[in-house]
Order: C-alpha cells, then sequence, then structure tokens
C-alpha cells in the first residue's frame, strides 16, 4: 500500500512538473511573441486611446508660452526674414524652424550656445536631398565669412541639433508626402498647393519643412472654390497642418474629449 502511494505520489510530482514546464514553455513563447509583435508593429500612429486624450497644458505661467508655439511670436511675412536657422533631427534636415516636431521630446544642442559637437551633417534638404556639412567657426553674424552655407539664399547663422528622447520614435515626412499619405485617394484637388503649419502661412520653400506625423493632430482642407472671393480665379487647395499640442486641441464638444 505504501509502495503504491509512493508510486502515486512520484507520478502526481513528474506530472506537476511537467505542467509547470509547458505553461513556462508557453508562457515564455507568448512573451517572446509579443515582443516580435511590438518589434515589428508599426509605430507611426499614437495609440486610439492615447489619441483621444489632450495633450498637456505648458503654459502654466501667466506670461509662460509653449516651445511648440514659441516661435508665432512672427507674423507670416517675417517668417522668410528668420529662415537663418537650421534644424535638425538625428541629421535629417526639418526646415529652418521646428514646427514640426515636439520639442518637449527633444534634447537640443546649437552652434549659438557653444555645446554643438563637430563636423556635423545635415542631410535630407529639399526635394534633392542635399546636404551641408557643418565644420566649426566662430559666431559672428556680422561677418559674412564666417558664416556657414547657405539653404535657398540664406545664410545660416545658427545651426539646432535635435535628438529625439529615448521613448519616442520620429517618422519625418515633407508636406507633400503628409498630404498623400493622409488623403491618398483624394486625387480631385486641385493644385498649386498652399500649406499652413499651425497659424502661418508658409509663404516660400514649403518643400524644405518635414512634419513628424506621430506629431500630427489633424489636417483641414479649404478648396479655393469654397472661398466667395476667389470663386472666379484660377483653381488652388489650401492645407492646414495642425500640430498635437494643448494650444491646438479642442474637444468633440464642450464638455467633453
Amino acid at each position: 500500500m505504501n509502495k503504491q502511494k509512493s508510486l502515486l505520489f512520484i507520478a502526481g510530482t513528474i506530472l506537476f512538473i511537467l505542467q509547470g514546464s509547458a505553461m513556462y514553455a508557453q508562457e515564455n513563447q507568448n512573451t517572446q511573441d509579443n515582443q516580435a509583435k511590438q518589434e515589428h508593429k508599426p509605430r507611426t500612429r499614437l495609440s486610439d486611446k492615447l489619441r483621444l486624450m489632450p495633450p498637456p497644458i505648458r503654459e502654466l505661467k501667466e506670461y509662460g508660452k509653449d516651445q511648440n508655439h514659441a516661435w508665432e511670436c512672427l507674423y507670416d511675412t517675417q517668417l522668410p526674414e528668420w529662415a537663418d536657422r537650421c534644424y535638425a533631427v538625428n541629421g535629417e534636415y526639418i526646415g529652418p524652424f521646428c514646427f514640426g516636431v515636439d520639442m518637449y521630446a527633444m534634447n537640443q544642442k546649437s552652434t549659438y550656445k557653444n555645446d554643438f559637437t563637430y563636423p556635423y551633417t545635415v542631410r535630407g534638404i529639399g526635394p534633392e536631398g542635399d546636404s551641408i556639412v557643418i565644420g566649426e567657426k566662430p559666431y559672428d553674424k556680422y561677418k559674412e565669412t564666417e558664416r556657414w552655407d547657405s539653404i535657398r539664399g540664406h545664410a545660416i547663422e545658427e545651426f539646432i541639433e535635435l535628438t529625439p528622447n529615448d521613448s519616442v520614435w520620429v517618422d519625418l515626412m515633407t508636406l507633400d508626402e503628409l498630404r498623400e499619405w493622409k488623403f491618398p485617394t483624394r486625387k480631385g484637388w486641385k493644385g498649386p498647393f498652399v500649406y499652413m503649419i499651425n497659424k502661418f502661412i508658409i509663404l516660400e520653400d514649403a518643400d524644405l519643412y518635414k512634419i513628424d506625423r506621430n506629431f500630427l493632430y489633424k489636417m483641414e482642407v479649404i478648396t479655393s472654390d469654397k472661398i466667395e472671393a476667389l470663386k472666379d480665379y484660377p483653381p488652388f487647395t489650401i492645407i492646414r497642418i495642425l500640430t498635437r499640442t494643448h494650444h491646438n486641441w479642442h474637444p468633440s464638444r464642450i464638455g467633453t474629449f
């Protein structure tokens, strides 16, 4: 009888071990599968749940300003006058202004602040994908010989290197690419296209700007025939790009989000 109990105990122990091993193996496989799915999951959009939540409020001080809207002290006509900066994310050019990326998700280095690392290559400038190499030079905006290369006729006075935080995935697109991605089936819009980024009308060099589509909040489209004063003129289309900031965010109806 004791021998039979011992055999049953041993058999039960072996069965328990086998079941535990099978469960561990299944759990380990599930973990690997989830990791694989995560690695291959397109990280080009925020989750639907996150998109429903309002962006953080950053203008908490009386005279504080959200960094993503800091340049809005300028008028539209002043943008070309201030286009003497060069912003790059991981070396990829994003334009003379940083409208298209979340500045709170970026680490910054600047030639103006003397914390820049030389030499530095900026690539992907314009449709041709041009590049320039930045060598160390004294900063003196009053000496033409001390300036770096020009981009579209604007002598660059400051280079700003942006590096995303570890948890941030940046997917840069030109304005035309963003339009074609967002509205792939809308072929009937008449060109030329006039782009706006937040409050600004991009008056020139729109093909130099890039937007992180993870930072996109929404896009609005207005065809010129919808504007009464322009109905009798050649058609064009206005594309307005709004970035994901609390300044741009509005609930779908009052009292909700």
